[in-house]
């Protein structure tokens, strides 16, 4: 740099000091003024920069239906100065991931490298969604991997029960929410449902108290 002795430093021609730092600034020009043991004075001019505002841009999925929960938030964010860390809570307070999430408000902090925050809030809604029953009309228990069991794939369901039939009329399984899948025995015993075509009917009920009854068959290979 030059000059004779110690150099001190001055900003915006205030009192000089041997520290060549200045701190809590704002963004804008400064006058900088060095000065040596001769007291020759150098000035020179320096420009800081601010970063742009922290701004957040959300691609939401909302949930299919009030009941559900396969909501989610993904958010990009400019600005500011990386990195970024976010922290969710929902309406609770509880802290959460934007993933899995139900109809309800949202609240996201998100801090930069230099401690700037941005808090912001997002509701999901969602509109009314049918309910959807698929039971499959085949399926082969024969401890080969392969189609070894009945599942019925119910969606949008406050409940629902599944009642199978032989072809005589007796009953040889349930499926419901506590016995998701058929095994090919019949049911609370050890002995395996013979090779046939059999018959369900299934009865459901949906978020809204309406009953939906569906009939049909299950062809059982081994």
């Amino acid at each position: 740099m030059g000059g004779y002795g110690n150099l001190q430093f001055s900003l915006e021609n205030g009192i000089y000091q041997t520290n060549a730092v200045f701190d809590q600034l704002e963004s804008g020009t400064y006058s900088v003024q060095i000065r040596d043991n001769e007291q020759c004075v150098l000035e020179t001019e320096i420009k800081l920069a601010q970063p742009e505002s922290l701004i957040a841009d959300w691609d939401i999925t909302e949930p299919a239906c009030a009941q559900s929960k396969d909501g989610s938030v993904f958010t990009t964010f400019t600005g500011g100065t990386e990195p970024y860390t976010s922290i969710w809570t929902n309406s609770d307070g509880e802290i959460t991931e934007p993933t899995s999430l139900g109809i309800g408000t949202y609240s996201m902090l998100v801090s930069d490298y230099n401690q700037c925050l941005l808090d912001e809030q997002i509701t999901l809604n969602a509109g009314a969604c049918q309910p959807q029953i698929d039971v499959p009309n085949v399926f082969s228990p024969n401890n080969d991997r392969l189609n070894d069991f009945l599942y019925v794939d119910a969606q949008h369901l406050a409940n629902y029960r599944l009642e199978i039939f032989n072809r005589w009329g007796h009953q040889v399984f349930v499926l419901d929410q506590n016995n998701l899948y058929w095994n090919g025995y019949i049911m609370h015993t050890e002995r395996e449902a013979a090779t046939g075509v059999y018959f369900y009917v299934l009865t459901a009920f949906d978020f809204d108290g309406v009953r939906l009854i569906k009939k049909g068959n299950i062809h059982l290979f081994r």
